[in-house]
């Protein structure tokens, strides 16, 4: 049905025969629900202290405020720009106690850096995509983590202990698709071969990065399936 009444008992029967379906949703935190403010183009930390007091002078509620890519090291996820949000730890302090939770953007493509732990962690494990496939995302060079792998789910979930370490709330996992700015239709190949927990298939899921969380942060993706619900939205550690 395109248009239906959820108050009806046909609907309330197709609603709960399609939970049965695709599973019910994780619960949200309560400040989920509330205002939040993101936007492209914060160049650093002060910039987004200011928007948090900008509220408050106001007498606005805010409920959360989004770090988008300029916050990262050289697009590099799981990290801080060194210079420009090198206060991020004393900024998620400040707004946590004026109750503003802080959400830091993390993309699936990881920047191909040879120096870079994660990158080192992701090749010498065999967790990416490919021998590994390269892409193009905001870092440049990037390659993607096969997460239909129990390895790579495992890896990526100690990551989130990162952000949570400078008092970031939520994640936000956005270019999930995952998207590809040299891939057809602007994703990786749909011929790319994944592992499918041990069943090699070219079915990969967006939403399985949100399955990879420690449970510890809130996680909403940009894009997913049906059943993505289930695990998009795990408990936060400050509900």
């Amino acid at each position: 049905r395109s248009l239906c009444d959820w108050s009806s008992d046909v609907c309330s029967s197709d609603l709960r025969q399609r939970q049965q379906l695709t599973g019910p949703p994780a619960r949200w935190p309560r400040w989920g629900l509330g205002w939040h403010q993101s936007r492209w183009g914060w160049p650093d930390d002060e910039a987004v202290a200011g928007i948090a007091e900008g509220y408050r002078k106001r007498g606005w509620p805010i409920a959360s405020l989004w770090l988008d890519i300029q916050a990262m090291d050289g697009f590099r996820s799981f990290t801080f720009d060194p210079v420009d949000f090198d206060g991020v730890q004393t900024l998620m302090t400040t707004l946590g106690e004026d109750g503003i939770q802080g959400v830091a953007i993390v993309d699936p493509g990881l920047k191909e850096d040879e120096g870079w732990d994660l990158w080192q962690q992701a090749v010498s494990q065999d967790l990416l995509l490919g021998d590994p496939y390269i892409g193009e995302v905001w870092p440049g060079p990037a390659g993607f983590p096969d997460f239909s792998k129990a390895e790579t789910r495992a890896w990526w979930g100690g990551l989130v202990e990162r952000p949570l370490a400078v008092g970031i709330d939520g994640l936000w996992i956005d270019m999930n698709e995952p998207s590809d700015f040299a891939g057809e239709g602007g994703t990786v190949p749909d011929a790319l071969m994944a592992d499918g927990d041990g069943k090699p298939t070219t079915s990969t899921c967006s939403a399985a990065s949100t399955k990879s969380s420690n449970g510890k942060s809130w996680h909403l993706p940009s894009t997913g399936k049906s059943g993505r619900k289930r695990s998009a939205s795990p408990l936060c550690r400050n509900p």
